[in-house]
């Protein structure tokens, strides 16, 4: 099984405006991931920073740590 790769909350945060979708796709649109031979990669977004906009997660795995963060901002996760 493929390791998942990393981006953590704070990078997010730069990236993405409030009341966004969250995903693979969109990740490697923004440039804060690269494909990996030609394919999107598993992700999982970690707790590392702050997040004060409200976004909405899809496809991604997500630590308990980041969960918190963005469910406590009015965030979703699906």
């Amino acid at each position: 099984r493929e390791k998942p790769r990393v981006v953590n909350l704070k990078d997010i945060e730069q990236n993405f405006e409030s009341g966004a979708t969250v995903t693979p796709a969109t990740l490697v649109e923004k440039g804060l991931v690269r494909r990996s031979k030609g394919k999107i990669p598993v992700l999982k977004v970690l707790a590392d920073g702050v997040i004060t906009k409200k976004l909405d997660f899809k496809g991604v795995l997500m630590s308990a740590p980041a969960k918190k963060k963005v469910e406590a901002v009015g965030g979703s996760i699906s």
